[in-house]
């Protein structure tokens, strides 16, 4: 298994036929495995998280992704912490929107701030305030 980023482009092209999602990311953390796509996470930047305190820059995860023949073995856990690894020390924060009950992120420490919206903050804890998205589209 090998952990690859691509540019928003190559890993647009990459999706093909594995997977069917809009809107191209900046850039993919893709677990790969036999020269073939397995697990992905598609980083979106340029993202503000927002309060009436302060105003954080963050990298916005749209869609983490396993191939149904290969769930359960801990590839998005894989591209997640390495998502993690990348962001540390580039952004205040990691932000995405799931479920308030999945796991999977909150394991790996991102808090659930509001409705849907999750965040994993590299410095201070986010909880407390009234955060929210800009730009506010969904990714």
């Amino acid at each position: 298994m090998n952990l690859e980023m691509f540019p928003g482009t190559e890993a647009w092209e990459l999706r093909r036929p594995h997977w069917g999602w809009d809107p191209p990311p900046d850039e993919a953390i893709v677990l790969t495995m036999n020269g073939g796509p397995m697990s992905v996470v598609r980083v979106f930047k340029q993202k503000r998280l927002v309060s009436v305190e302060r105003t954080l820059l963050a990298y916005g995860i749209g869609g983490v992704y396993t191939r149904e023949d290969s769930r359960g073995l801990g590839m998005a856990t894989k591209v997640l912490r390495e998502t993690i690894k990348r962001s540390s020390g580039v952004v205040a924060a990691l932000v995405l929107f799931a479920d308030p009950d999945r796991t999977l992120y909150t394991d790996l420490g991102f808090e659930l701030l509001a409705g849907r919206l999750h965040a994993l903050s590299f410095g201070s804890s986010l909880i407390g305030s009234r955060w929210k998205l800009a730009p506010e589209q969904v990714f």
